[in-house]
């Protein structure tokens, strides 16, 4: 079966622990990251269609959830992207410090928690979840004629 989304969210909390490992602090933001995306991009391979592997299907998971016009799925994809930004730093930008705070790192992985958390009670509902699979799809109807939005 594979591995679950949900156990990049256990390790992102393992690695905060470490407050005095940045290595550790910057692979919590990391795992925060790809336990919402690999949640998300889930969701969309199960009820709409197969992603891309690499740096597209990144962008194609935030623009589904981003386009599908539900606000709070739209918050969700908010938070995606920034989240995507902070593990692009984490990953990267070894000369920033802002990863060598344990609180910071906390405070994001709060919210990676927080927005997997709501993308998965979203979605549990079945009336919610032909909602985002219709919005979309209407976005992929849209994106296919040729119209960005």
């Amino acid at each position: 079966m594979g591995m679950e989304p949900v156990e990049f969210l256990k390790l992102a909390k393992d690695l905060c622990k470490q407050s005095n490992n940045e290595a550790a602090l910057r692979s919590a933001i990391s795992r925060g990251y790809y336990a919402l995306f690999n949640l998300a991009k889930q969701f969309i391979e199960k009820h709409v269609h197969k992603l891309p592997k690499g740096a597209e299907s990144h962008k194609k998971v935030y623009l589904y959830l981003n386009h599908c016009n539900l606000v709070k799925v739209q918050d969700i994809a908010g938070d995606l992207n920034d989240l995507r930004d902070d593990r692009n730093d984490a990953d990267y930008d070894l000369s920033t410090d802002k990863f060598e705070d344990s609180n910071v790192v906390n405070l994001l992985f709060a919210k990676a928690r927080a927005s997997y958390n709501d993308f998965q009670d979203f979605v549990s509902n079945a009336n919610n979840r032909k909602k985002l699979i219709n919005g979309i799809a209407e976005y992929r109807k849209k994106i296919s004629q040729g119209s960005p939005f």
